[in-house]
Formats: C-alpha cells, sequence, structure tokens
C-alpha cells in the first residue's frame, strides 16, 4: 500500500514486490538503457 500511495501503476508494484522477495534486494535502479527482462511488462512511453 505505501508504494500505491505514491501513484505507482499495478505493474510497478508487482516488479518492485518481486525483485524484492526473489532478489533480496532493496534498491532499484531504473534506467531507459538498460535490457528488458522477462517476464515483465514493457511500456514504451
Amino acid at each position: 500500500m505505501h508504494l500505491k500511495r505514491f501513484s505507482l501503476s499495478r505493474d510497478a508494484r508487482w516488479l518492485i514486490a518481486w525483485c524484492m522477495k526473489h532478489a533480496d534486494i532493496s534498491m532499484i535502479h531504473f534506467s531507459q538503457a538498460g535490457d528488458e527482462l522477462e517476464p515483465f511488462t514493457t511500456f514504451y512511453w
């Protein structure tokens, strides 16, 4: 719910929660030059 208050989309919240749970990470850096990873949803804005 904390991430929802920052108006993050459901997909963004799912990605962050998945990474925290499965990869045991506490920080994510989003880069426009990064590789696309499966099975994560990719948006072209």
